[in-house]
């Protein structure tokens, strides 16, 4: 991030636009003196909110009249010393304080994540909360804000941090082997140390099992609807999104390419993607569509084969071909069929009419079932993120490396790789490429 680090930074940390109140947040060393200049009065009482006039330092003039809040450090949000402007939202009032803070020397606009990254140098949090932070911010879903939440709180960081402690433990031992031993003596880790890096290996092991639940709810599931022309693929996505999202039309091969919508499904974010109706046909991009509606498929986390009922006879061989393990067959306009026969091609087959709506809830309620399939209801804390991924797997191959030496010197390496791993995950150990990434993926003003 550009800019000095003492730089007293400000920002909209509200929404952006007209609102009824505007909350402008200030960080660093000069906040105190910026309060004192653009108000009259001297420092509130910290945390208490009071009214105040702000004016234009050297003048008379008003900018406007509001709530003041002042947080001295380090009992701050960023750890530094803090205030809080909370006035009128409109554009022309912003701009105003905006043109008086620029003006201040040592005084300039906050970068993307600059307040929170403030917060994390400053010990506030660590990088795993910073990440939960940023996801909380982002979350659209309850089970996101659950999800985010227990991460901000430092549900991942402790148990990251309790693998990181356990570890320094066996390396002490380890370091106290190699100041004291008799170097003629073989080296061989002691029984007790040996059944501690067992025992985090495993945790770790398990860990990682867990697979992609946190991070498919922090993503969203992927949901395909796939299926011959006609079948009623973009009806069905209208109905689950309860609005025209795709193009309905008597035409066969109207949707050519893959249309999403994001909605919440038993508490979770779901994309669902309407796709062309897969057939064999001589206009090429038709057949583009077609190849993208099987790659859609094919990487889906779950899949809807939508098919027409009222059409007897056998589906075509590539639609049964996409009746995988995590697909549901849909067997669409069930209103036009007396005898209602199975479709016999492996799939939990729903019927539905998208034009009366019949089945329509079953459907939704079978969804919702394979979604909380996919996520499970294990209470320990989930992996989010692919960089915890792999740093927990660099940490356990270190691990296992350091019970195969016979050295201690190289034991005692591959025990520090293993710290170094878990340290990065939190922010003990990093690089600013790591810093940057993560923070940048903040707004303006957090």
């Amino acid at each position: 991030m550009s800019g000095g680090s003492r730089d007293t930074i400000y920002a909209l940390s509200s929404g952006p636009g007209r609102a009824a109140i505007a909350v402008v947040r200030i960080s660093g060393p000069k906040s105190s003196q910026i309060v004192l200049d653009l108000t009259m009065g001297g420092l509130p009482p910290p945390r208490r909110a009071v009214v105040r006039a702000l004016r234009v330092p050297g003048s008379d003039e008003v900018i406007d009249r509001g709530l003041l809040l002042w947080f001295p450090k380090p009992h701050s949000a960023t750890g530094e010393d803090v205030a809080e402007f909370h006035l009128h939202g409109g554009f022309a009032v912003q701009q105003a304080l905006f043109r008086t803070l620029e003006a201040l020397e040592g005084v300039r606009p906050a970068e993307p994540g600059e307040f929170s990254r403030r917060a994390f140098e400053n010990d506030r949090m660590d990088l795993i909360q910073a990440e939960g932070l940023a996801d909380l911010i982002a979350a659209e879903t309850e089970g996101q804000r659950r999800q985010a939440m227990a991460q901000l709180e430092g549900a991942q960081s402790a148990l990251y941090q309790g693998w990181r402690r356990a570890l320094l433990h066996v390396m002490a031992d380890v370091e106290a082997e190699i100041d004291f031993s008799d170097q003629d003596l073989p080296f061989a880790l002691g029984s007790q140390a040996i059944e501690r890096l067992r025992v985090l290996e495993d945790e770790m092991s398990r860990h990682l099992a867990e697979g992609s639940r946190g991070e498919l709810v922090r993503d969203g599931i992927r949901v395909a609807i796939v299926g011959p022309p006609n079948a009623g693929k973009s009806s069905l996505l209208n109905i689950l999104s309860k609005r025209d999202v795709a193009i309905v039309h008597d035409a066969p091969g109207t949707t050519r390419d893959v249309v999403e919508s994001r909605l919440a499904l038993g508490g979770q974010l779901v994309t669902v993607m309407d796709t062309a109706g897969i057939r064999n046909s001589d206009d090429p991009v038709e057949r583009e569509g077609v190849a993208r509606a099987e790659i859609a498929a094919r990487l889906a986390d779950l899949v809807l084969i939508v098919v027409d009922g009222s059409i007897k006879g056998p589906l075509d061989a590539r639609v049964r071909d996409l009746a995988l393990d995590h697909a549901l067959l849909v067997v669409n306009k069930a209103d036009l069929c007396f005898r209602r026969a199975s479709m016999g091609v492996g799939p939990e087959e729903i019927w539905i009419s998208a034009k009366t709506g019949e089945g329509v809830e079953p459907l939704l309620e079978a969804l919702t079932k394979r979604v909380e399939g996919l996520l499970g209801r294990s209470g320990s804390v989930p992996l989010t993120r692919a960089r915890h991924r792999s740093g927990i797997r660099d940490a356990r191959a270190a691990i296992g490396r350091a019970l195969d030496q016979s050295a201690v010197e190289l034991c005692a390496e591959e025990l520090r790789v293993a710290s170094m791993a878990l340290g990065r995950l939190v922010g003990e150990i990093g690089t600013e490429e790591v810093l940057d990434r993560v923070f940048a993926e903040f707004c303006v003003g957090k």
